[in-house]
Formats: C-alpha cells, structure tokens, sequence
C-alpha cells in the first residue's frame, strides 16, 4: 500500500538523481557560461534555472551550486544536467 509506493517513489528519484549526476559528470569541477548575455534572453528559462545560472561564475563548482541552490539536490541536479544538455554551461 501506502509503504510500497512512498519507496517506489524514492527509488525512482534515486535513480532519476544517478541519471541526471551522470549528465554532468565531475561535481568538483566548475563550470563556465557558454552563450552570451544577449543569448540568455532567448533562453526562456524558468526562475529557477535562471537562479542556478546566476551562481555560475567561474569559481564555484557543480557541487558548491547544489549546496547553494537551497533546493533538493535531484531538482538542482536536473537543471544542471539540461543546462549542460542545451550548452547554456559547460
């Protein structure tokens, strides 16, 4: 019943968050903005992603910006992962 699902949910996420951490590979690592500023208008990101985006500064790694994000690490993580998928960062 109600047991089975939650942790049908959970291992889900679970594997949903290896899935999207294998997207962007070594979290030690830092990332750098790809487009330019003019592009990123184009971009039609949500808040979120746009908020993520504004942590990238060439210092801080993909680690440090999922500590930062104040979300859960599997919705930073995916933004992250469709980030790096649409080369907006890389």
């Amino acid at each position: 019943g109600y047991e089975e699902a939650r942790n049908l949910i959970a291992e889900a996420r679970a594997q949903l968050l290896k899935m999207y951490e294998s997207k962007v590979g070594n979290f030690l690592a830092v990332p750098k903005v790809l487009v330019s500023s003019e592009e990123m208008i184009w971009l039609n990101l949500n808040h979120r992603a746009g908020f993520i985006l504004s942590q990238i500064d060439g210092q801080v790694s993909y680690e440090d910006i999922v500590s930062l994000s104040g979300m859960p690490r599997l919705d930073t993580v995916r933004i992250l992962a469709e980030l790096i998928r649409d080369r907006v960062i890389g």
